[in-house]
This record gives structure tokens, C-alpha cells and sequence, in this order.
């Protein structure tokens, strides 16, 4: 069994694409100089905190429940289900005729319609693949394929797009990746969000990020802000 399935056989990981799987492997590899030819106990703390790392950005928002409550499944997502109807509303406003979902997770199940061109990303391949099946079922036009944040900057024209708790997760020090990000966006409008509470559940002393505001300000852009429970929302325009 290579290392890459041995990481996957965590459940909470199982869904993760290979490609991202051995990506943050070789970050880890590369940054903490590990003998070529690993022994039991240097493989045993490898494992670990490849592990740990990779429940940044995927386990730690998996809960396991039935495959016909799918979109339940995602922490985030299920958090959002009473208060969907709130964003869809802020969505209609900007009226898209075209779609760009980074990091989505199962959002597309609640968001997506077939009137709507929809372009969703993301790192775990079990939810691409549902959201593949899902998109067939409803007749949705679009796209769905894997994407990793961290360095991909090829986006698809859309009218909108959204990045909902992703910023926090993909820039570990500093705001270079969101400040690439943005730059890089052909859409016109953007709405990004951020948890306002922590992991544990605790709500988070400042809950607004100023530095993200801060970052829209200097390019220029323009922002309104809307909260649901658990979680703030800047709707942004540019010029």
C-alpha cells in the first residue's frame, strides 16, 4: 500500500483527489526533509501530519450521515440549509446568467438551476462525482472539475462567482492566494465568505475580516456585507 492510500484510509480523507493527496505530501516532504527511503517510525509521523494537514481542508467539515441527505453531509453546507433561501436572494440580485463555484463542496445541490450556466470546483472527487450525477439529473449546463486553489489560477468566464470558506483555508500565513485569486476573476460580481465562529464553535471575537476589506479596497472594488448565522458574506463588484 503506497502512501497516498494509506492517508486515504482515513474515511474523513477517502474522498480527497490523489493529485491533491500527493501534492500536500510532497510540500510536506520537501519542507521538513524526510529520508528517501522512509523507516516505520518516520513513516508513522509523515502519516500524521499529512493527515492533520489535509483535515484543514476537507475532514474537519465532513460529518458522515446517509447518501439521500448528501448535501447534510458537508458541515458547512448543512449549517447554511435553513438560510440558503438568504443567498439565493442575494444571487438573484446580481441576476447571472453564468456560474463559478471555487471550493464548492455540495453547494451547487441548493444553488444550482438549469437556467443558470454552473461552473463548480473542487478537491474532493466524491463530491464532484455527485455532483456530476446531480447535474445530469436537473439538466444543469456547465462544468464540473477538480481545482486546486492553492496554485491553479485558470478560471472559466462567469457572470458571478462564489468562494465560500475557502479564503481561511488555502492561506495558512499572509493573503497571497486570495489577493491572486480575485485579481485573476473575469466576473463582474463576487461574493466571498468566511465562518464567524471558530472550529470548536465558539463565536469568533471579530468576526468581520478587515484585512479582506482592506484587500478589496486596494483593488479597487466595491463591497456590500450580509450575514447569516455561523458566518458573514461581502457581495463585491468591480468598477
Amino acid at each position: 500500500m503506497d502512501l497516498i492510500k494509506k492517508i486515504k484510509s482515513k474515511k474523513e480523507l477517502s474522498g480527497l483527489s490523489d493529485e491533491f493527496v500527493s501534492s500536500v505530501l510532497s510540500e510536506i516532504l520537501a519542507k521538513n526533509g524526510y529520508p528517501q527511503k522512509l523507516d516505520k517510525k518516520s513513516e508513522k509521523i509523515l502519516l500524521k501530519e499529512a493527515r492533520a494537514e489535509l483535515r484543514r481542508y476537507a475532514g474537519q467539515y465532513r460529518k458522515n450521515i446517509k447518501k439521500s441527505k448528501l448535501l447534510e453531509s458537508h458541515i458547512s453546507s448543512n449549517e447554511r440549509m435553513p438560510y440558503y433561501h438568504i443567498l439565493i436572494e442575494e444571487i438573484k440580485k446580481l441576476n447571472p446568467k453564468s456560474i463559478l463555484d471555487l471550493g464548492c463542496g455540495l453547494n451547487p445541490m441548493a444553488i444550482a438551476t438549469p437556467g443558470i450556466r454552473y461552473y463548480a470546483s473542487d478537491i474532493n472527487e466524491s463530491d464532484l462525482r455527485a455532483l456530476s450525477d446531480f447535474f445530469r439529473k436537473k439538466k444543469i449546463k456547465g462544468k464540473v472539475y477538480y481545482q486546486d486553489l492553492r496554485s491553479s489560477r485558470d478560471f472559466p468566464a462567469a457572470d458571478l462567482t462564489l468562494i465560500l470558506k475557502v479564503f481561511d483555508l488555502i492561506d495558512k500565513k499572509g493573503h497571497k492566494n486570495a489577493e491572486e485569486i480575485l485579481s485573476a476573476l473575469p466576473s463582474q460580481s463576487i461574493i466571498v465568505s468566511f465562518s464567524t465562529k471558530k472550529i470548536s464553535g465558539r463565536p469568533m471575537s471579530s468576526p468581520r475580516r478587515f484585512w479582506f476589506e482592506n484587500l478589496i479596497k486596494r483593488l479597487n472594488f466595491k463591497f456590500k456585507t450580509f450575514k447569516i448565522p455561523n458566518e458573514i458574506f461581502y457581495v463585491i463588484k468591480r468598477p
